[in-house]
């Protein structure tokens, strides 16, 4: 009967280790690559005269987590609306006045009189009907992004300009890159 044990103890503990590990990588790196992107975001809503700004971001599938992290739009949404004083809206342009959040999340959004507005999409439809005034996409850390992406339903390219975003980690977990794009002219 302790054989038994034994050898479930022996079996289960490796795998258990691993998922620990990759969970705390998960959390560790993921946290940390939404809130740098936060802030890359509040930089460029801050720096533009327009009152109202278009974000798209996109962590792509072939850069996506093991296990998607479904939490990451609505962190990033949460630290720039209650952090940093920006108006979230929806696909509308209506102020986001209370946002149904999963039901760990205790936090909601709030109004703040005042302060620029700014619409996040992570909705690959959107891209495709809407224009953004900045698009973050992810890139596998070994690849080169492409330097312009072309929308051909609205005629518009957005140009890379070399900001990049890097998310580290160990060997058995997918390193990747999230680079910005700003519209500009499509190349002849």
């Amino acid at each position: 009967m302790i054989a038994a044990y034994i050898f479930l103890y022996f079996s289960f503990t490796g795998s258990a280790a691993t998922d620990r590990k990759y969970w705390v990588e998960t959390a560790n790196y993921g946290v940390s690559m939404v809130d740098s992107l936060a802030n890359t975001i509040a930089d460029e809503v801050a720096a533009n005269l327009n009152e109202v700004q278009n974000v798209y971001t996109d962590y792509g599938e072939k850069t996506a987590w093991r296990n998607s992290i479904p939490w990451s739009k609505l962190h990033l949404m949460r630290i720039l609306s209650l952090d940093k004083g920006y108006n979230m809206l929806n696909r509308n342009g209506d102020d986001l006045l209370r946002y149904k959040m999963p039901r760990a999340e205790l936090s909601s959004f709030r109004y703040v009189q005042g302060n620029k507005s700014i619409y996040l999409s992570n909705r690959k439809k959107d891209l495709h009907t809407k224009l953004f005034d900045a698009v973050y996409l992810g890139c596998k850390k070994t690849e080169e992004p492409d330097p312009i992406v072309f929308i051909q339903e609205l005629n518009t390219c957005y140009n890379l300009i070399g900001e990049r975003i890097e998310y580290h980690s160990e060997a058995n977990f997918p390193e990747f890159s999230m680079v910005k794009y700003l519209p500009g002219k499509c190349a002849n």
